[in-house]
């Protein structure tokens, strides 16, 4: 296999994009109107996550929340997302959670990026894996242009959060219907940045190789170290390149996760 030119692969490509996307993946990555500076130690990101809305509760010091699943069908408005949100199984006496606004974002370009981005993902992906083993395995290819323009459009709500301890706040959370790996390349990995928590979520068999692809992925990440990574509870970093994240930082016993830490205990993130 030749080698791999990350910059290539990853680098920004001439053109901008469509102005609304380009307004998504700014809240994704921290970054403020005029401040191109990212601020991610806010941002909880969750790949494949679909309707699961626990961390909107558990993980009360971010303030964005990024959902990136390719096949979720989500809400249409802010009536539906506050439904869903009561009914999303936060343990009892959370607190109060309603949506304040919804913006659901037309295909005005979005298909074509989001087709891009998994391109290149796949690309840097099947650098990860040296011969003999298969390129990428265990990730899905790139959907085609055709596919993606048939998925849910991406869409972003605000989160009325009202707190069992009187504590109130407005959060927001971003739905991006691309394959997660391929965002986290795009929004993160390429600018040597991290969200405060990577949540993964597969429980169940057969997404042993996905993991392992992600721990490459992540031991390559310097950034990442400074992230918690949250796994079900019967999911250990024992992968290739996830056994840094070796230190226990919190459990969650109702959702049934485990939030681990690359940082000694007295270093860990405070949740």
């Amino acid at each position: 296999m030749p080698d791999f030119d990350l910059d290539v692969a990853l680098r920004p490509r001439l053109h901008q994009p469509p102005p609304q996307l380009q307004a998504l993946v700014n809240l994704a990555t921290g970054r403020a109107a005029g401040d191109p500076t990212p601020h991610t130690g806010d941002v909880f990101f969750y790949d494949a996550g679909a309707g699961d809305w626990v961390p909107v509760f558990e993980f009360q010091k971010c303030k964005v929340f990024v959902y990136c699943d390719a096949h979720h069908q989500g809400p249409t408005d802010a009536d539906a997302f506050t439904g869903l949100l009561n009914n999303g199984k936060f343990p009892k006496g959370s607190g109060d959670f309603r949506c304040s606004s919804f913006q659901p974002y037309q295909p005005d370009g979005w298909p074509e990026e989001f087709h891009q981005w998994e391109q290149r993902g796949r690309a840097f992906i099947t650098s990860l894996w040296p011969s003999p083993k298969a390129p990428g395995e265990g990730v899905p290819p790139p959907a085609s242009a055709e596919a993606s323009v048939n998925r849910s459009g991406p869409w972003a709500a605000e989160i009325s959060r009202k707190l069992p301890n009187g504590d109130a706040d407005t959060v927001t959370l971003i739905y991006l219907p691309v394959d997660g790996l391929a965002a986290y390349l795009h929004l993160y990995f390429r600018d040597a940045v991290s969200p405060h928590a990577i949540c993964l979520p597969w429980a169940d068999v057969g997404h042993e190789r996905r993991l392992e692809t992600w721990g490459r992925m992540l031991q390559l990440d310097h950034a990442a170290h400074e992230s918690l990574l949250v796994l079900p509870d019967h999911v250990k970093p024992t992968t290739a390149g996830m056994t840094d994240w070796h230190s226990t930082g919190r459990t969650f016993s109702e959702w049934q996760r485990t939030a681990y830490t690359a940082k000694p205990a007295r270093l860990c993130h405070s949740l």
